[in-house]
């Protein structure tokens, strides 16, 4: 498996193989741990991505021919789209205009916008994938550490490794240096989050400007880079998502999608690896809430002394509480997993910080009361 990162230097995972199974004969706690997820989470956290933007079309002339004026995010003076039709551009920095059928509204200027766009009877949407912060959603915590870890460890003599293999995987899990990483600046990049808000304020106010019979936005021309595929699949399914005019409809749908994704990742990185009814926790930790057996789901605030009330014989969940889903304990935190509610699109986008707490807070709760809270 090759891996890059940024601007990183390829790393081929096949020519770790000899470190790899040297540090899988060790029994001991973070040589165990790092020999079954590094790969698991290289494969997950890396994959080769496909766009997948059902609800998305990329910029063409055909689409202007079919509206009567274009809206388009973007600080470009004038986004690469040839056309003949009004371009509304809306950014964070206003740009001197020579077109007379380009016009300039800031993005905090909705009402006039929205005033703007009164006069043409349909409209298409779209935006500049080059002008979207998007770096804080694909550049996680939890990438960063496992880059990292990969990199630290290609570094990594045999020999080094041989003298002491817990004290090597000591090194590579818990060093702070693994959570750290120099990113682009994007501090004058147009924010996901307003821009969906305006989007969604278009939408309830024109709700015709859905410009083809399954598509909602355009996207003009970019590198197709992992990080900017992972952004255009987003923004499809948040262009679908906020042109739902009933809003606990589209919360329930961003709860199923989240807890669907987040048990994905939990199955397919095994970063609590039971045994025997034992987390990795409470197998090297003692005390609450690491209990004896399984895991977090005993010996809870709402159930003390026993099972959760949701935990079946089969060991999987009656119910689908995002809170769980969302939870990392102390120990998996320190090495890489991180949940932070601020670095997934759907929910940083729809939630303000007192719907996130309840996220962060409220566990063992089913859907259905967790919704009356979102609302």
């Amino acid at each position: 498996m090759i891996i890059q990162y940024r601007d990183k230097s390829e790393i081929d995972t096949s020519l770790l193989k000899e470190k790899l199974e040297l540090i899988s004969k060790s029994p001991t706690e973070n040589a165990s741990y790092l020999s079954k997820i590094l790969l698991k989470a290289l494969a997950f956290l890396f994959p080769k991505i496909e766009l997948n933007t059902e609800s998305l079309q990329e910029y063409s002339s055909q689409i202007a021919e079919t509206v009567d004026a274009l809206v388009v995010f973007s600080n470009e003076k004038m986004p690469e789209i040839k056309t003949n039709k009004p371009v509304v551009i809306v950014g964070n920095t206003k740009t001197n205009l020579k077109n007379k059928d380009v016009m300039f509204v800031h993005l905090k200027d909705d009402r006039k916008l929205l005033k703007v766009l009164q006069k043409y009877a349909k409209v298409a949407i779209g935006f500049n994938p080059n002008d979207i912060a998007f770096s804080k959603y694909y550049d996680t915590k939890m990438r960063i550490y496992f880059w990292n870890v990969l990199d630290t460890l290609d570094k990594m003599t045999i020999s080094l490794i041989e003298k002491d293999v817990e004290k090597a995987c000591t090194y590579l899990l818990l060093d702070r240096s693994r959570f750290e990483m120099h990113l682009p600046d994007e501090k004058e990049k147009i924010s996901l989050k307003k821009m969906i808000k305006v989007y969604q304020k278009i939408m309830e106010h024109f709700p015709e400007y859905k410009f083809a019979e399954d598509k909602f936005m355009f996207y003009t021309q970019t590198e197709k880079t992992t990080a900017n595929i992972m952004m255009l699949n987003e923004m499809s399914v948040l262009a679908e998502l906020y042109a739902m005019p009933n809003e606990e409809e589209r919360i329930s749908k961003i709860y199923d999608i989240m807890c669907e994704r987040m048990l994905t990742e939990a199955h397919e990185l095994g970063y609590c690896q039971f045994e025997n009814n034992r987390c990795i926790a409470s197998r090297y930790t003692d005390g609450f809430p690491n209990s004896k057996e399984n895991g977090c789901c005993q010996n809870t605030y709402k159930d003390r002394d026993k099972n959760c009330r949701f935990l079946q014989s089969d060991y999987s969940c009656k119910i689908c509480s995002i809170s769980c889903r969302f939870f990392a304990c102390a120990y998996l935190q320190k090495r890489g997993i991180d949940h932070a509610l601020y670095r997934y699109p759907l929910i940083d986008v729809t939630f303000g910080k007192f719907r996130k707490a309840e996220i962060v807070h409220d566990f063992f709760t089913p859907k259905e009361e967790m919704m009356k809270r979102l609302k």
